[in-house]
């Protein structure tokens, strides 16, 4: 079965009111079988908008990433988002293994 990719391009505007978002977001994917690949870090950008941010998160499956992304866990982390806090894209990708 092919892995399933979170990849959250996201661009911080209220650090402080993030990290309420962040600290529930990471136990949230874990507890949903998602282990983090990329979190944060030195970020290039060679194309298109830049985003500051990255996060890759890989999953057994596509639909194992979905339903961790509709969780209530992690609905209660994106409780403490808005646009004034962030700006987001997030994607899940089918790997090809």
């Amino acid at each position: 079965m092919a892995k399933g990719y979170w990849i959250a391009c996201v661009n911080v505007k209220n650090q402080d009111e993030f990290k309420k978002y962040v600290t529930l977001a990471g136990p949230a994917v874990n507890l949903h079988g998602g282990k983090f690949l990329v979190r944060g870090g030195k970020v290039i950008n060679i194309e298109g908008k830049k985003y500051e941010r990255i996060v890759v998160s890989v999953f057994d499956s596509p639909e194992k990433a979905k339903e961790c992304y509709v969780s209530k866990e992690y609905k209660k982390a994106l409780s403490f988002l808005n646009a004034d806090i962030a700006e987001r894209i997030i994607h899940i990708a089918e790997g090809l293994h």
